[in-house]
């Protein structure tokens, strides 16, 4: 397993949602640019990954546009569903990424979550 198979992505983009969730913070959309500290993705995997996991019902609050500069994502809350919890825990592929992450992507992500502004 690499830091780019989609397992992974998918794994860091549900981790983050569910931890602010948890924390009670709101989400940095700009942790999950595809050049953030979190993902270190071409930008067209990125969009294509967000496309499946919003399609699948595993993340809201995004609007997705095409434009003549490519695929343009706005943040309108993005939070993590309850499938998308579901699928964090509960899916083999997700649990063989948070094993291959292991703890220093814990603590990354840990002090992401810890700099946000807390929800009101």
């Amino acid at each position: 397993m690499t830091n780019n198979d989609i397992e992974v992505v998918i794994y860091k983009i549900l981790a983050y949602l569910y931890e602010c969730k948890k924390a009670g913070k709101y989400p940095d959309f700009m942790n999950l640019y595809p050049n953030s500290c979190l993902l270190h993705i071409p930008k067209p995997y990125w969009s294509e990954t967000l496309e499946d996991i919003v399609g699948a019902g595993l993340i809201q609050g995004l609007n997705h546009y095409k434009s003549y500069d490519g695929d343009v994502w706005q943040d309108n809350g993005v939070r993590i569903t309850l499938k998308g919890i579901e699928y964090l825990r509960e899916n083999n592929g997700m649990q063989k990424a948070k094993e291959f992450l292991g703890f220093s992507f814990q603590s990354v992500l840990a002090d992401r979550v810890c700099s946000l502004t807390n929800k009101m």
